[in-house]
């Protein structure tokens, strides 16, 4: 019941859909397909309530994704302060590995075509305040049609440990 979704207005973008199969579940998100790419457009978000809360102990998030392809995409897995309107949390500036935030309060996962490095990037924005981003390496990008386990430990100070593939691969 909690989990909901926003598409853009490319006619292409599709609500998530769930599909269930007992512990092989799964939720399928579908882009737009307009060439201009912006999230307004080809964007589609999953999210659930906003019941978290750090300064209470650990918040940890954990998911498996698997992207067609991983080419002029950009990706946030984590949390974020807000689910009212579709948002890129921490997103590149565009020709840089610099990333800039639209959310208050994020951690996450970012994967950003747009960046010179197209890594998962450990991200993380506290009161406004952008935290220096860790790239994941080489090692770690997403391959097209291949699952991946992205894991997040955050905790009651706002720090943020990532793991890919269940190995420690930084913190923000």
């Amino acid at each position: 019941d909690t989990w909901d979704g926003l598409i853009g207005t490319s006619t292409a973008a599709v609500l998530p859909t769930v599909t269930a199969g007992g512990k092989n579940g799964y939720v399928t998100l579908t882009t737009g397909l307009s060439t201009n790419g912006t999230l307004a457009t080809n964007g589609v978000q999953l999210h659930s309530d906003l019941n978290w809360q750090a300064g209470n102990g650990n918040l940890v998030f954990e998911t498996r994704l698997k992207l067609d392809a991983v080419t002029s995409l950009r990706v946030f897995a984590g949390f974020t302060d807000q689910v009212a309107a579709l948002e890129s949390p921490l997103s590149s500036t565009g020709g840089s590995d610099t990333l800039i935030a639209t959310a208050t309060d994020a951690g996450g996962f970012v994967f950003d075509t747009a960046m010179t490095t197209d890594d998962w990037w450990a991200a993380g924005v506290k009161s406004g305040t952008v935290a220096t981003s860790v790239d994941m390496s080489t090692a770690d990008a997403p391959a097209a049609a291949t699952y991946q386990k992205l894991r997040i430990e955050i905790d009651s100070t706002g720090t943020a440990v990532f793991f890919v593939g269940g190995v420690r691969r930084g913190s923000v």
